[in-house]
């Protein structure tokens, strides 16, 4: 098959049918609290590091030394799990231990001779010092140190078993039994913090959506994020930070968002117990599709092409509907399919109203499109029940429990996803739940379904928070943002190609006065503007007028969509690098590649522009520094009035098309 034409993105948006969009980068490393953590840990670690310099290298190389190999071996093996998982873990783990009596200073890597020799004979970190012979008194202000910041991180630190290791008694001076209560040991349990990250993705997050609301008017939001389930069938567990699962968890207990978060398998939803979402979601379904988007359907089905004007309709309508309302009222809580109960109770009473309107010829026509083995119909009956099982699921939705890392317990609702021929239906319930004013849905969080199964509108801001670097992916999350809104049609596009037009005639001046008419609040210049059209006609106005007009019609029937990519700035697996000729940062070769041959509007020029330039990378200093709240500045003031300009540039760019 060969493409034989295609319509370039810039004429699209030009046109209205494509939102206009701007790409951002914003790298994301730690929170407050995580920085604030790191760095009691590298004021630990050097503590430590003096500590065992203080002890003496040499020393403690000879104590270790007289251990036999094969004790040094089993503790390395039991207490340390060296070399765990490999055929040779013996040797391998002997190999170290002979390694580790050679003369030198003892670094970090090192210090767990220290820990073995405590372990072989029994010695707590005050006996240690007082066979070395040293004085005792040193040995208690560095531990008065350290237990300092044994009390500051058990403040920070909300895990309960790492808290619960702070907190454990004779820090220094019990044996060790548990070597959490010895310098070394404790910190070993505790190095793994410095790669714990995921508050500051989180926070980073909230912090875009916080920056948006401020700025500009949001529809609502998407994040993208890699597919974690909750392991809510296990009871109370706590998801961490991680992928969809650990950041619907902290969003919980957030009064700003009502968040719906939807995997390929499962769908959770915050929970209200005075308003309970699945209950309102429930009655959606069954008035906006069961009884009106389905019904409707067949409504048309069977009616359409016959003698029957719109006026005389209405009565027979009004019959098939309250028929629909009052089914649907009975059938609640109903799973299985009941096609024959649907005919007699629903199509036979319309069948009978449309009667006496009809003549005979029609009437059998009609008649015919009710039978059984019309496959229209029968789809459509099909259809009607599953939204009817869909309804049941929320009304019985799950309520389940998680524990915050905070510790704070949230619960919320599970709906589990069909499977299939409903599945699909469930994909596009989804997107309606989203777009649906009533619903009060402001949050979205998706996995990688969403890149092609669903259907949404509204929401105005993409967030990618996997840095994704598949280009086909990137593409289609892109092309999920940018949908226009039910409120473009072909109207507001003419009206477009008449502001365009230097000399339109009357009847387009018309139409361009009634669409006009018809959006309100622009604001400034562009009300006044708006207003002079409608009243003084579009020969009042100047051709630069007309084009802040066109501006002013998108803004009005349509959305302008911020898309943000969070790449990681922290780690050995950052996305970010100081580029020194330049001196600013950038996005890792690997993640620039996939923007390479895309083009989008430049938010701060608000000209075209092409390859990584055209998704800007916001930071405020240093992106391994910068914490969620400097962000949050950083990103309002660079969105702040930039969609006129968003606007203004793909149109220009659409007219070089």
């Amino acid at each position: 098959m060969r493409l034989a034409h295609s319509i370039p993105l810039d004429t699209l948006i030009g046109y209205g049918y494509v939102a206009p969009f701007a790409e951002l980068g914003l790298p994301f490393a730690n929170s407050a609290r995580e920085r604030r953590i790191r760095d009691l840990l590298d004021v630990y670690k050097a503590t430590l590091l003096e500590y065992v310099a203080w002890l003496g290298a040499s020393r403690l190389r000879a104590w270790f030394a007289e251990i036999p190999l094969e004790e040094r071996v089993a503790i390395g093996r039991t207490s340390f799990g060296m070399y765990r998982g490999r055929a040779d873990a013996a040797e391998a783990t002997g190999k170290r231990m002979r390694e580790w009596e050679k003369a030198g200073e003892i670094g970090i890597a090192e210090a767990p001779i220290v820990s073995i020799v405590q372990l072989a004979r029994g010695w707590s970190d005050v006996e240690l010092v007082q066979h070395a012979g040293l004085d005792s008194s040193r040995f208690e202000e560095i531990r008065s140190r350290l237990e300092q910041i044994r009390a500051d991180l058990a403040r920070l630190i909300y895990l309960p078993s790492t808290v619960a290791r702070l907190q454990l008694p004779g820090f220094g001076t019990a044996p060790p039994v548990d070597l959490a209560t010895t310098i070394v040991g404790l910190y070993r349990s505790l190095s793994d913090w410095y790669l714990r990250a995921g508050e500051g993705r989180v926070e980073t997050i909230k912090a875009i959506i916080d920056a948006e609301r401020a700025s500009r008017s949001v529809n609502g939001s998407i994040v993208f994020d890699s597919g974690k389930r909750i392991r809510w069938r296990q009871g109370l567990t706590a998801p961490g930070y991680e992928g969809v699962a650990g950041l619907f968890a902290q969003l919980l207990g957030d009064e700003r968002f009502t968040v719906l978060a939807a995997l390929s398998s499962e769908m959770y939803m915050t929970r209200n117990a005075d308003d309970p979402l699945p209950a309102r979601i429930a009655a959606f379904i069954e008035s906006e599709l069961m009884r009106g988007e389905v019904a409707g359907a067949i409504f048309r089905l069977a009616t359409q092409g016959l003698e029957l004007d719109s006026q005389v309709a209405e009565g027979p309508r009004a019959t098939f509907d309250k028929r629909v309302a009052e089914y649907v009222a009975a059938l609640a809580g109903a799973r299985a399919q009941r096609p024959g109960e649907f005919r007699r109770k629903v199509l036979r009473p319309l069948q009978r109203a449309v009667r006496p309107h009809l003549s005979s010829s029609a009437f059998a026509r009609f008649r015919s499109r009710l039978l059984p083995g019309n496959v229209h119909l029968g789809g459509l009956i099909t259809t009607f029940f599953d939204y009817a099982t869909l309804a049941a699921d929320f009304r019985t939705a799950h309520v389940a429990e998680i524990e915050q890392v905070s510790g704070a317990r949230q619960s919320f609702y599970v709906v589990r996803m069909p499977a299939g021929r409903r599945k699909q239906l469930m994909y596009d319930l989804t997107a309606c739940i989203v777009d649906a004013e009533g619903l009060g849905v402001n949050l979205v969080i998706v996995s990688t379904w969403a890149r092609t199964g669903w259907n949404v509108l509204k929401p105005n801001v993409l967030i990618d928070a996997t840095a994704t670097r598949d280009v086909t992916a990137w593409q289609q999350l892109r092309g999920r943002a940018m949908r226009a809104l039910r409120s473009w049609t072909n109207d507001c596009y003419r009206t477009l190609l008449v502001l365009a037009s230097d000399s339109p005639d009357a009847a387009a001046a018309e139409l361009a006065a009634r669409i006009l008419g018809a959006i309100d609040g622009l604001g400034g210049d562009l009300e006044d503007l708006r207003r002079r059209a409608v009243e003084d006609g579009l020969q009042s106005l100047s051709a630069e007028e007309r084009q802040s007009l066109r501006i002013g019609v998108i803004l009005g029937r349509n959305k302008v969509t911020h898309i943000y990519e969070l790449v990681k700035a922290f780690g050995s697996t950052r996305q970010v690098e100081y580029d020194r000729k330049l001196r600013e940062w950038r996005r890792r070769e690997a993640i620039e590649r996939k923007h390479a041959y895309e083009h989008a509007v430049d938010i701060r020029s608000g000209a075209v522009a092409s390859g990584v330039q055209h998704a800007p990378l916001v930071y405020q200093s240093d992106p391994r520094t910068d914490l969620p709240e400097a962000l949050r500045a950083s990103v309002a003031a660079t969105i702040e009035n930039r969609d006129a300009a968003i606007v203004d540039g793909w149109l220009a760019a659409s007219a070089r098309a």
